[in-house]
C-alpha cells in the first residue's frame, strides 16, 4: 500500500492536462498516456474510467500551444495527500 491507508477506499475523480513536452521528450498526449499507464499500477489505486483526450486552445489565443485534457476516476484507498503526491510524481 502506498502508506497512510484509509479503511475504504474513496472515489477520486482527478482532471489531467499538459501543453509542453515532458523532461524525457514526450508529447503531451505521449505523458498523459503514460501517466495513466503508471497510475493503473500503484497499489491502492484502482482506474475505473478514462475520459477521451480533448484538445483545447490556450488562452488568451496565441499564448502558447493547445492543452490536452482528459480526466479520470478512481477508488482510491490512501489520504488524498498521499494521493496529491502520487499524482506529483
Amino acid at each position: 500500500m502506498l502508506g497512510d491507508a484509509i479503511r475504504e477506499p474513496n472515489l477520486a475523480l482527478v482532471a489531467l492536462g499538459a501543453n509542453l513536452p515532458s523532461s524525457a521528450g514526450l508529447s503531451p498526449i505521449e505523458t498523459m498516456r503514460k501517466s495513466l499507464s503508471k497510475l493503473t499500477k500503484k497499489s491502492g489505486l484502482k482506474v475505473i474510467a478514462v475520459s477521451r483526450f480533448w484538445r483545447t486552445p490556450a488562452y488568451p489565443a496565441g499564448s502558447g500551444p493547445d492543452y490536452v485534457n482528459a480526466a479520470v476516476a478512481l477508488y482510491c484507498g490512501i489520504s488524498p495527500e498521499k494521493l496529491l503526491a502520487e499524482l506529483h510524481q
